[in-house]
């Protein structure tokens, strides 16, 4: 994201898309010869952003900025039906799993960067709120950050509100085995992520998931084609063991950050009557999306 776009979500087809309008003057590209090709561009785009991005120096305005905005932002969230019930459902899902840790993870994937991107804030502010929430319930929080877009504005930003959050140097693509219960915040993240995540834990180890993130059931509802229903395979196997919570009471200032948003788990009394097939006839890894920052740059 730059300091000139405006971001909303929308969907299409299978997909969750961020939809982004620029002003001012436009990146130069070159046209594709041999065989370059319209997602090979976009790779290429996407890694000279990701470059970009990481070489900014610190700014204190925009770190003002950005911390001015998130304190209304929480302020807005405190009183807020819909904070209240998406506690409730984490809560209710994270009891579920059975035993607690001391230390509860909480992975926050693909946030996008909280400096630029108002759906970045939107979603930082709804996740310091439900991690204080959820602390004063006695939860003890581990949280890491995972977005390769990150500069040191946005940790910045995020060290305010999360000053006990480490933020991961190494891009996974989502690829996280889970040993214990994690709670996963990852909102309006491409279906790729959501994919690896799932089929790096495609045992009855995805129990210990507690997911806030895109809506499955809208992923299923909209995979019209075989190319579209291919692209989501993990997400189609896994869906009729699971357990979602839509957002409720989404504000109109919040919808655009939390469209079609939901908590998912997969209740382990649910997981143990699952046949063994299901695990044994994993789907492979989809391809990544050229909104995916992958581990190395694809030529």
């Amino acid at each position: 994201f730059d300091d000139a776009s405006l971001t909303g979500i929308g969907m299409a087809e299978d997909e969750f898309h961020t939809v982004v309008r620029r002003k001012g003057r436009g990146c130069r590209t070159t046209q594709p010869t041999g065989a370059r090709t319209v997602q090979a561009l976009f790779e290429a785009q996407r890694d000279n952003r990701l470059q970009t991005t990481q070489d900014e120096d610190l700014d204190p305005r925009c770190v003002d900025r950005g911390l001015k905005t998130l304190n209304r932002m929480l302020q807005a969230l405190q009183t807020s039906q819909m904070l209240h019930q998406l506690t409730c459902d984490v809560l209710s899902a994270i009891d579920a799993v059975g035993p607690m840790p001391q230390v509860v993870d909480l992975i926050c994937i693909g946030l996008g960067a909280p400096s630029h991107s108002s759906n970045a804030q939107h979603q930082l502010a709804l996740l310091a709120a439900l991690s204080g929430v959820l602390q004063k319930q006695g939860k003890k929080l581990a949280i890491s950050m995972h977005e390769p877009m990150f500069n040191i504005n946005d940790q910045q930003i995020i060290k305010r509100w999360l000053p006990k959050a480490e933020f991961c140097e190494t891009n996974v693509e989502a690829k996280l085995a889970v040993r214990q219960p994690t709670l996963i915040y990852m909102p309006h993240c491409p279906s790729t992520l959501y994919c690896n995540l799932l089929l790096t834990n495609w045992t009855s180890a995805l129990s210990n998931l507690v997911l806030v993130g895109n809506s499955f059931t809208t992923y299923f509802e909209r995979a019209v084609t075989e190319e579209q229903k291919k692209k989501i395979a993990a997400i189609i196997k896994v869906l009729p063991h699971c357990t979602e919570r839509p957002f409720v009471n989404v504000t109109q200032d919040f919808e655009a950050a939390f469209g079609d948003t939901s908590v998912h788990h997969f209740p382990p009394a649910v997981l143990a009557t699952v046949p063994d097939t299901l695990w044994r006839d994993c789907p492979p890894f989809p391809l990544a999306d050229h909104d995916v920052v992958t581990q190395s740059p694809l030529t």
